[in-house]
């Protein structure tokens, strides 16, 4: 995740200094719904795995016995 916003930063750091079409009223709102969905998405991922770990020792064993 740490990598994703990090190239997110970069992209959008060159798309708004570097490119003369592209500028903060264009970008700016882009990156803004991208952060907030990828926020939302992370949530949604720790709601449905909260029990991970409860019943089991490992994650590895959670995962073969989910499959």
């Amino acid at each position: 995740m740490s990598t994703f916003f990090a190239v997110q930063f970069g992209v959008s750091y060159y798309t708004i200094y570097c490119v003369p079409w592209l500028g903060w009223d264009l970008v700016e709102p882009l990156t803004y719904t991208i952060t907030q969905g990828s926020s939302i998405l992370g949530l949604v991922y720790m709601y449905r795995h909260r029990g991970v770990g409860t019943e089991f020792t490992q994650l590895n064993e959670y995962w073969q016995m989910r499959r």
